[in-house]
């Protein structure tokens, strides 16, 4: 977010991970973010997106997560403050969410303090290679290592 703190504001993205919808449904995440993107290019925000979860700390501090992914907030660095979206990831619901910031009062436009310095300690993560995401492979353990005979000496109550 280094690019946001010489903004007046920032509109931050969490994205579902990349698991639970591929690398098709976020970049159609990413082409919606980008389009209204350059609707709002005359204000000179900061335009910034995350994978959900990989960040507690800045969510927590933006008070994000807990209800799911996509979310976004708008973040005034200077103030310490932000404004999170209450209504529907989507075209018109973004562009109404952002209208309200602009005019700075409507439904869903409450400002929140920024708790704690989690904004200036938000660790860099490794950039999306833009493919789709692999389940870790897990350890096979070996059944062999277990003594389970024991369990026919044991005596019953």
């Amino acid at each position: 977010m280094d690019g946001c703190t010489s903004k007046q504001l920032c509109v931050v993205s969490f994205l579902p991970h990349i698991l639970d919808t591929g690398a098709s449904g976020r970049n159609e995440y990413l082409a919606l973010l980008k389009e209204i993107s350059n609707k709002y290019k005359q204000k000179s925000w900061g335009w910034v997106w995350l994978e959900g979860g990989a960040n507690m700390n800045l969510e927590a501090a933006l008070g994000v997560g807990g209800f799911g992914y996509p979310a976004m907030v708008t973040v005034n660095a200077r103030k310490k403050q932000y404004s999170l979206l209450h209504g529907a990831f989507s075209q018109s619901g973004i562009t109404e969410f952002l209208r309200t910031i602009i005019a700075g009062r409507g439904p869903g436009v409450t400002s929140h303090e920024v708790t704690g310095d989690a904004l200036s300690k938000i660790p860099t993560n490794e950039p999306w290679d833009g493919k789709d995401g692999s389940l870790p492979e897990e350890e096979d353990f070996d059944l062999s290592d277990f003594d389970m005979d024991d369990e026919a000496e044991k005596d019953e109550l």
